[in-house]
Parts: C-alpha cells; structure tokens; sequence
C-alpha cells in the first residue's frame, strides 16, 4: 500500500529549503538540534524509529545490524527483508533465529554488505562511520563508481562526499556512527538521484539516473518507498524560525 504523506509529497523534493513538519512524533531529545528534520521524515517514513520513552537518543551507537536494517528498508525491501525471516542470512554469526536475520540476509545479497571476511557479519558491533557511508552509498546504486576509486573506504568517501551524502553529516574513519549522524546521512541519501545500469550484455554501463547520459528520469531512494510524487505549491503568510505557521497547500495529481 502506497503512503500518501500530504507534507512529503508536498515539500520533500520541491522545497527542501524548509523545515520538515509532520505529523511524526517530537522527540524531546532532538527537538531543535541539526538532527529533528531527518529523525521526523524518516520516523515517518519508518526507516528509523525512536524509544517508547519519547526519545531517540542521538548520541548512541548504532549497531551493524541495526543499520543493515536502516539500509534495507531506505531502498525500500522492508517487505522482502519480513519475508526472509527465519532464513539463512549468508553469515554464520547471524543465525536464522537472528531478529535481523531477514535484514542482514537481504542486506547481503543485494550487495549492500559484504560482512567482514570469513563468513562473518559482527551484526552486535557499533557501525563504523566509513560502514555507514559504504552501505549506502551501495544502496543508492554508486558501487561501481567508488571501485573506480579506490574502493572501501576512500573510494566510497569520494562518492560519498561528489554526490552530497555526506553535507552535515561528516565524521573521521573508525569513529563509530551515532543515531543522529546516521539519520542525517540517511535523510540526505533519499533525495541523491540513484546510480543505474544501462545496455545489455557486454555493453552495460553505470550512469546517473536522470543525466543526460540516463536520458530518462531521475530516480529516488524515496521512490522506493511507494510514495506518490506531487508538485506542491507552498503559499505562506508568514515564517518565523524558518518553519511555516501558516499555509496553503495546493497538491495537484501528476498522474491526472
């Protein structure tokens, strides 16, 4: 089932110079940091989620397997990844049984991880930052071009930082990511046009979807999500602190 999300059609892709209101839950201890944006879209998106306790702690680590799962369900495989559930995930250290089993499994063999050597995933460890930005930039299609460049982690840094996935969101190699940086690196990443493959055969070659060398539309993580896509028109009486008290939203269906 598709999600209608009147302030994400409205204004995630069309006026991204305001802030995100929604009708996401306030988190206490995000409210008014860099981090309540992208933690409300993608609560609402229900790629992350807070704490019963009405927080999201921004500053914790985030395990391995957790972000597989962010991962997953950015490109939109939530579904498969329930489905899997109770299926040998590719990683002897993440048994069937596994909750992210399902996760890390799908995470796998669609190329976003390729664990850490000897059959192993480590899905209790903290995230790397370097493993963070590499599993994403993965799920936006960019694999080939960061091999171009010099592989994990730099090359995956370079894209990284070319495609603007990493804009208020940098940290250093071995830091372990927090949930508010990885939410930041998230947001970002369902607004890059995805990387896709074009020909056939021996004749099969990576380009930005949407470039001229595309010669079709751009695609999006947020597309995968089964959102419908509107142009909004956003007419405000006023602003205060950059967020919208007032206004007039006129959606007009595309596909009309």
């Amino acid at each position: 089932m598709k999600k209608h999300l009147a302030l994400v059609l409205a204004l995630v892709m069309v006026l991204t110079s305001f802030s995100f209101v929604s009708a996401a839950p306030d988190f206490a201890d995000v409210a008014g940091t860099e981090f309540e944006n992208a933690v409300n879209r993608l609560e609402l998106l229900e790629i992350l989620k807070g704490y019963p306790d009405g927080t999201f702690k921004p500053e914790d680590s985030i395990t391995r397997a957790e972000f597989a799962a962010v991962a997953v369900r950015a490109k939109g495989l939530s579904g498969v990844a329930e489905a899997a559930a109770g299926l040998p995930s590719g990683f002897s250290d993440v048994p069937a049984w596994h909750w992210a089993a399902g996760y890390v499994g799908t995470a796998g063999s669609t190329g976003i991880v390729n664990g850490i050597g000897n059959g192993l995933f480590a899905p209790a460890a903290p995230v790397k930052y370097e493993e963070a930005v590499t599993m994403l930039v993965r799920a936006l299609g960019y694999e080939p071009e960061a091999q171009t460049k010099g592989g994990y982690p730099y090359g995956y840094l370079v894209v990284a930082e070319e495609i603007g996935l990493l804009d208020g969101a940098r940290s250093t190699t071995g830091s372990f990511a927090t949930r508010g940086l990885v939410a930041l690196l998230t947001d970002n990443a369902i607004e890059i046009p995805m990387m896709v493959s074009i020909g056939f055969g021996d004749n099969i070659r990576w380009v930005v979807s949407g470039s001229k060398a595309h010669g079709g539309d751009a695609e999006y993580l947020l597309g995968k999500l089964g959102v419908d896509e509107f142009e909004g028109i956003v007419m405000a009486n006023f602003m205060v602190n950059s967020r919208l008290d007032e206004e007039e939203i006129t959606l007009y269906d595309l596909n009309d």
